[in-house]
Formats: structure tokens, sequence, C-alpha cells
């Protein structure tokens, strides 16, 4: 079986000191480029590792206000930092800025849940991802 991963960003913040990646803001806004998106959704998250790499082929990132994917990655690598009491994981991978994936409506992420596994069968069957 193979999947894709959905993430809704959250609302664009700033940190006053920088998190566990280094960054001084996490989120989104209009205003972003392909590379901020990117450097802003790859982490941290809760993560199953093994799920992770047996079969999560593409991550799709959608705006908090919107289903509407801006941005496809092809993941190749996954990171884990220790915090407190539990580990979470950012991912690094090829931004794929000609992806008919672009524009598409996923209105499959409707948990609270900024992270959402989606099988890829289900996508093609709704006729949003191709096989």
């Amino acid at each position: 079986m193979s999947e894709s991963l959905i993430i809704k960003m959250r609302k664009y913040q700033t940190y006053d000191e920088p998190d566990e990646l280094g960054r001084l803001h996490v989120g989104y806004q209009s205003s972003m480029s392909e590379q901020e998106i990117y450097e802003s959704a790859k982490g941290l998250w809760v993560l199953d590792p093994r799920r992770f790499f047996t079969q999560v082929t593409d991550i799709y990132i959608t705006p908090p206000d919107s289903d509407d994917v801006i941005l496809h990655i092809k993941p190749h690598s996954l990171h884990s930092v220790d915090l407190f009491d539990k580990t979470k994981f950012y991912f690094e991978g090829m931004i794929m800025n000609r992806s008919e994936m672009l524009g598409q409506t996923l209105s499959v992420n409707t948990s609270l849940n900024s992270v959402k596994y989606i099988d890829n069968v289900y996508l093609e069957q709704k006729g949003v991802a191709k096989s």
C-alpha cells in the first residue's frame, strides 16, 4: 500500500528564540516562496517512521484556510529530534514545482490533526492524483 501525507499548515507565527530546526517562524502566509513553505512545513511532526519509510510516496501541503495543494514534495529522508518526552520528526525531499497536484483540492483532512495519511488509491479514485 502506498500513501500520501497531507499537512495542513497553521497560520504564520514568529518566535523570539530559534526552534530545534533553527527557524524563527513557522506556519503559512500567502507571500511565502516555495522554499519558505517547504522550510516551514518540513517539521516538527509526530510521525510513524516505519510507516513513513515504507508507505509514504508524496507529501502535499495545504494552507490553513483552504484544502488546495500549495506544495508537493517527494520525500527522501526523515530525521528525529528528541523533545522532552516525545520524539518528533522532520522530513527532507524534493519540491515538485511542476506537479499536476498544485491547486488540486484535497478535502480529506477533516480532523483537528495537522497531519493525515491518505491511501493513494483513494486519491486516484477521487480523480485527484495520477497513478
